[in-house]
């Protein structure tokens, strides 16, 4: 192989590829780099740099985990899908383009914004060897165990750059809470305790995740630009919304024995859809246990588990 195409390769990877702390955080760029060069460029089959990119394979782990509506039969079709959809989709590659920038400029080149999650996970935690991939296509961020993404040409970071920092954020949380409780499968459920189980786990991770981010946007004054963020500051919302969790909560509780129907699934659609229950009303219960407890507390819970969350913010109601 020619020196000089082995000294490219080098520097196109060290490029792509920052460590994100000393702690041994991987912030790669590397998957949205080489879409960006292809889609920018002649129309053609995804290269072999992206069907050997870790980010790729990350997302096909998280597809198949979680049936995602998406190609899943290998590697070359889930590419080429993600690729198509980000060219089809109005100001995607701008998007991506600018997103590119940001996570280059501030992800890769500060590491202030991993303490945030941190902060918010057990005392003594470390990232050692996860990593944090920029691709597009995607969802909008996702995890799986030891991997975190941000989806840099999603429409909700359009004109918004800065919100991949938060984003960051989540996403690497919920690495740190897969580290201590790994994902359940859908597959698995099969009673309505079982969906009951699957509600809390959610609720606590995303709630957590939503309020490990809240801190660096209130200083920031952006917590208006997202609208669990909005829902959060709104009082006459959230006890709406808590109405609404409780009530699933306590049916579910109430036939923990009996054999999911279509109409319990259904209801999937309330706590991460629209309403977005368990992010929201999840986040309201951290807030109100650190408010109570501290932040030390709060995050110890991660290492307890859903159960021991929900076991205190009861506590919190219980009290005279």
């Amino acid at each position: 192989m020619d020196p000089r195409a082995i000294v490219t390769s080098l520097l196109v990877a060290l490029a792509s590829h920052t460590p994100g702390c000393a702690q041994g955080l991987a912030v790669d760029a590397g998957f949205a780099e080489e879409a960006l060069r292809l889609l920018e460029g002649p129309a053609g089959p995804a290269s072999p740099r992206l069907l050997a990119s870790p980010a790729l394979a990350h997302l096909l782990r998280h597809a198949r985990h979680w049936d995602y509506d998406v190609p899943k039969a290998s590697p070359e079709a889930l590419a080429s899908h993600l690729l198509k959809k980000v060219g089809s989709q109005p100001d995607g590659v701008a998007t991506l383009r600018a997103s590119l920038t940001h996570f280059r400029q501030v992800l890769q080149a500060d590491d202030g914004w991993t303490r945030d999650a941190l902060d918010c996970l057990p005392a003594g935690f470390r990232f050692q060897g996860s990593a944090l991939y920029l691709t597009c296509g995607y969802d909008i961020g996702v995890a799986t165990p030891g991997c975190a993404s941000l989806n840099g040409a999603h429409p909700h970071f359009k004109g918004h750059p800065r919100e991949l920092t938060y984003y960051a954020i989540h996403e690497l949380h919920h690495v740190g809470y897969m580290a201590h409780h790994p994902p359940l499968r859908l597959e698995d459920l099969k009673t309505c305790g079982d969906l009951l189980r699957f509600v809390e786990y959610s609720t606590h991770m995303e709630g957590m995740a939503v309020w490990a981010a809240h801190g660096r946007r209130e200083r920031d004054g952006a917590l208006a630009e997202d609208a669990d963020y909005v829902a959060l500051g709104d009082a006459a919302t959230l006890a709406r919304l808590a109405r609404a969790f409780r009530a699933i909560h306590d049916d579910l509780s109430a036939r923990k024995r009996q054999v999911l129907t279509p109409g319990d699934w259904a209801l999937l659609d309330q706590l991460a859809g629209k309403e977005r229950l368990w992010y929201r009303v999840g986040a309201m219960m951290a807030r109100d246990i650190e408010r109570s407890r501290g932040r030390g507390a709060l995050a110890s819970l991660v290492r307890e588990g859903p159960a021991e969350f929900f076991k205190a913010h009861r506590a919190l109601a219980e009290r005279p």
